[in-house]
């Protein structure tokens, strides 16, 4: 089950949305981040209190760090808890590179590729 956390919406495409990780009826397995990545600590630390193991956090452009600075969900901080923490973290890339990729996607996911900028380190 998908469930939409942002506390300042009360629905999303008719599914309630919930104001944060820790109001949603269970316990995610995983949860994927895209907000302002000054966000990104505080919903990486429910996931620790909730005992998460699986946190994808969005970048438009990419896993290295700094590209697309202003399109990113990635803290490098949030990052560190989370291997601190146990967690998989995926720190970049957008989901839709991977998971039933349309055309556009693709070809970013090969340019990317080509220029190193999905490799996690």
């Amino acid at each position: 089950m998908v469930y939409p956390v942002n506390p300042h919406q009360k629905t999303f495409q008719t599914e309630t949305c919930y104001p944060d990780l820790k109001s949603i009826p269970e316990k995610p397995d995983a949860v994927f981040v895209l907000t302002n990545l000054k966000v990104t600590e505080q919903i990486v630390q429910q996931c620790v209190d909730l005992g998460v193991q699986h946190v994808w956090m969005h970048c438009l452009m990419g896993t290295k760090p700094g590209l697309g600075a202003g399109m990113t969900s990635v803290s490098q901080d949030a990052v560190r808890m989370c291997r601190e923490n146990g967690i998989s973290v995926i720190p970049g890339a957008c989901p839709n590179q991977f998971l039933n990729a349309d055309f556009g996607h693709k070809i970013m996911r090969r340019i990317f590729r080509t220029l190193g900028f999905h490799r996690i380190n």
